[in-house]
């Protein structure tokens, strides 16, 4: 069976369909998760050469390879309707996958004339059922319209339109969307309380709570970059009780100053401290636990966490080959952030509109005129630029990156990265990527949807192609 898969995959994937669409006649409404290929574009962007297809053969003999390299040259043979999308769905604890049919009994007389795993078909009902000698339990069930590779879950054979994931208005919303490939799942199917509960706090931090809600994430191989796209399809639960207004599209350029231009790794976000306060009351003990952590302060949580005015810039980057981070943020309020910084390191001496404080290696400063302060764990030299009003050559190139978004996060790959390696493995495995990807990228406009992009070095050809070249290129 596992054969007969790779060889129907390659023959898929060698016709071109022209369309996006799919048949769910057997997909239940409550299905685990769904996840389709958009089969015309991947083959067109991956443009992949007769070695590719010899790798994936290598196991087949030459009546396998010649059964296959017939199909590919004439793919009407196969009775396969190759513009629609291939679908791999969970109902329960097994996985299944589909495809559309022109022809039905063409697609039979392949299975059971040319293919080594003597697959025979006996007609039940409105379907024909075929299965492996060696298995002897149904593997493949053929209607007039779709083929369905499962494992016995018969109860998904009979299902009414309204018992189908298209009866489902958060699973059409999401489909009506194009994808190279498309991911959805319902939150309430999660397996485990644990994946619910760390996909929840997740949620909070944006304002959201996922209860009835579902997941659409969405990858597409462009020319210059691969871009994967979270989106968050709401239920009832989540339109009644979401907190808006958590993140907002109003950051602090100033703060990007204080950060070294060679960064290796660099985050804003704005967001609206009261807002973010109310949603994180909604984490189980989370106020109970975060005023144990600020007791000495004299400050609850929410007291010094409101005190932000909501503007934060992260950087990573390399000093005396150490990791160093900075943290840099502005605030409303001096005496509570006074509180805050001396909970980290200690005692605050002032020198002027300044204050500052060390602990071991960690040192924080403010400037009470411009209500800046910056956490860093570095020597004198983050704590020397801060004085002077931010580094010469500093991060406020990404100012225009950042417009209207309320989180942006950059992960350069084009320097050296060994600072940070100690495994000779992941060496060799970071300077292969810095061939394949010049940048990471995390940015988000609304608490409902995020994009992640990866920016590839070489722009001359699909992303999906350069993506294979370099999972070949790792493997050697």
């Amino acid at each position: 069976m596992k054969k007969l898969l790779i060889g129907l995959s390659l023959i898929i994937f060698s016709c071109s369909p022209k369309h996006h669409t799919a048949n769910f006649s057997f997909v239940p409404k409550n299905t685990r998760f769904v996840t389709s290929l958009n089969i015309a574009s991947l083959v067109k962007k991956a443009n992949l050469d007769p070695s590719f297809y010899n790798k994936l053969t290598k196991g087949f003999n030459k009546k396998e390879k010649k059964v296959i390299n017939d199909i590919i040259a004439n793919p009407d043979k196969l009775g396969i309707d190759y513009n629609t999308d291939f679908v791999i769905f969970k109902p329960e604890e097994s996985t299944n996958i589909s495809f559309s049919l022109k022809d039905p009994k063409k697609f039979i007389n392949f299975m059971e004339n040319e293919t080594t795993d003597r697959i025979k078909f006996k007609k039940e009902g409105n379907y024909f059922k075929g299965s492996t000698k060696s298995s002897g339990k149904t593997d493949i069930v053929v209607s007039d319209k779709v083929v369905l590779f499962y494992n016995g879950e018969d109860e998904i054979l009979n299902l009414t339109k309204n018992e189908t994931i298209e009866s489902n208005k958060q699973f059409v919303k999401f489909y009506k969307k194009q994808a190279d490939i498309a991911f959805w799942f319902p939150y309430d199917r999660l397996s485990s309380s644990r994946k619910k509960r760390k996909l929840q706090e997740l949620g909070i931090l944006f304002g959201q709570q996922f209860e009835d809600s579902s997941i659409g994430i969405y990858l597409n191989f462009n020319q210059k970059n691969i871009n994967l796209n979270w989106n968050v399809f709401q239920g009832e639960t989540l339109k009644k009780n979401m907190v808006n207004g958590v993140l907002t599209k109003i950051f602090n350029t100033n703060l990007l100053k204080f950060l070294p231009q060679k960064s290796y790794f660099s985050t804003v976000m704005s967001f609206n401290p009261e807002k973010y306060v109310q949603a994180l009351k909604r984490i189980k003990n989370f106020e109970k636990g975060s005023n144990k952590d600020f007791q000495k302060t004299g400050y609850t949580f929410s007291e010094l966490f409101t005190s932000l005015k909501g503007s934060v810039a992260i950087g990573l980057y390399d000093k005396n080959s150490k990791p160093v981070v900075s943290f840099v943020f502005d605030y409303k309020n001096n005496d509570k952030v006074f509180a805050l910084l001396k909970s980290v390191v200690g005692d605050l001496k002032q020198e002027g509109d300044f204050y500052y404080g060390r602990k071991g290696r960690t040192q924080a400063i403010t400037n009470t005129k411009t209500k800046i302060a910056l956490i860093t764990e570095t020597g004198t030299e983050m704590i020397d630029s801060f004085k002077q009003g931010g580094f010469k050559n500093n991060l406020t190139s990404i100012s225009s990156k950042i417009k209207s978004k309320s989180l942006f996060m950059n992960f350069d790959v084009d320097l050296d990265k060994n600072v940070f390696l100690k495994k000779t493995r992941q060496k060799k495995i970071i300077r292969k990527l810095a061939d394949f990807v010049k940048n990471i990228e995390l940015e988000s406009s609304t608490p409902l949807s995020f994009d992640i992009i990866v920016n590839t070095r070489k722009t001359d050809g699909n992303s999906l192609k350069q993506l294979v070249e370099f999972i070949e290129k790792v493997a050697k």
